[in-house]
């Protein structure tokens, strides 16, 4: 059972590498591709901390709950 739900994380992935594969792409510049695709994951959170921490420096943070 655990081999079949760790397969099926990637299995709308391998729709997309046939799809890349029949159009000619080598296994390069898929996985170029892929790498690109991921960096933004890797930004994302370095963007939030940078973003909040200008936010709090500036005093335009608001509370949770208030009215």
């Amino acid at each position: 059972m655990v081999y079949f739900a760790q397969g099926m994380w990637h299995l709308p992935r391998q729709s997309l590498v046939i799809a890349l594969k029949d159009g000619g792409l080598s296994a390069v510049q898929m996985a170029t591709f892929f790498s690109l695709s991921r960096i933004r994951w890797l930004i994302k959170p370095v963007f939030g901390l940078l973003s909040d921490a200008l936010m709090v420096e500036q005093g335009r943070t608001t509370a949770q709950g208030r009215g």
